[in-house]
């Protein structure tokens, strides 16, 4: 009895907190739970990932990938609820299968260690679309950018693994860790160089736009802020990596500047052009 009333109660407070969330908050809890009910029920397990609901596009990309990943003892995903390893029919490479709740040191020690002995060749480092489910960049949770409660593993990741792949806003890595850093020098201003757009900017440098993302870090507390897609010609940096155009974030919440971890002064930030093969940092000659 004491179990059923515990189980009743949880229900009940997720139902309130859901009704009393925003609403893209509330689509996204209702597809999350029409997803998993399809998976739940659906008794042959080689069928699941083609009957399962799916609005965000994993049935059009899983297919093209999944050779790449065939020899892998799991996958990985950073920016994602861990449906991909699903319709793949993968083991997830950490104890914490979903990475969005691998907040404390000690958890992104342990998924660092797990990822460092297997290794998996490719991982999905972001999702981009639809914009119901996901913001340009790295996401927002709980108002706090993943790029803070999780930078452990995205330095992790910038540092071994590579852009490779980008389908229909799926952003695929390859596994890298020879990169070498280059710097590289801009005529221009850091306030001018954050107000280009992501391609003008990956453009500047050998032509980068197709495998480019731009790492904008804090140099205070050397902390990243954002990693974006270096194709998008639609906004400027400054644009996208603003908190308020980011998926959940409370545009009302009084500690903006807090949760923002982006520095107006903008001689105090830092970018990098992070490509296949070499990471350029930028440094400004003006």
């Amino acid at each position: 009895m004491e179990k059923k009333f515990n189980i009743s109660l949880v229900v009940f407070l997720v139902l309130i907190l859901t009704i009393l969330s925003s609403q893209k908050t509330q689509i996204k809890f209702r597809d999350n739970v029409l997803f998993f009910k399809d998976f739940l029920f659906t008794k042959n397990v080689t069928t699941k990932n083609i009957s399962m609901s799916d609005t965000v596009g994993f049935k059009e990309t899983y297919p093209i990938i999944i050779d790449e990943i065939k020899n892998q003892s799991c996958f990985f995903s950073f920016q994602d609820d861990g449906f991909m390893q699903i319709y793949l029919e993968m083991n997830y490479c950490t104890t914490i299968p979903i990475n969005q709740y691998v907040r404390t040191n000690r958890q992104q020690l342990l998924s660092i260690k797990e990822l460092n002995n297997k290794k998996p060749n490719l991982i999905l480092f972001d999702i981009d679309f639809p914009e119901k489910y996901y913001s340009e960049g790295i996401r927002v949770e709980g108002d706090v950018r993943a790029s803070v409660y999780n930078n452990k593993i995205l330095n992790f990741l910038i540092d071994n693994y590579a852009p490779y792949k980008n389908i229909n806003g799926f952003f695929f890595w390859k596994y890298n860790n020879k990169k070498f850093t280059k710097e590289i020098s801009i005529n221009k201003n850091f306030e001018k160089i954050i107000n280009n757009t992501p391609r003008n900017l990956c453009e500047k440098i050998d032509d980068l736009k197709n495998n480019c993302f731009i790492k904008v870090t804090n140099k205070k507390n050397g902390i990243v802020i954002d990693v974006i897609y270096g194709n998008y010609n639609h906004k400027t940096i400054k644009e996208i990596i603003d908190i308020e155009n980011k998926l959940y974030y409370n545009k009302k919440n009084p500690l903006k500047e807090k949760f923002n971890n982006f520095e107006e002064n903008f001689d105090n930030l830092e970018i990098t052009l992070l490509s296949d093969n070499i990471n350029y940092l930028i440094k400004s000659n003006y």
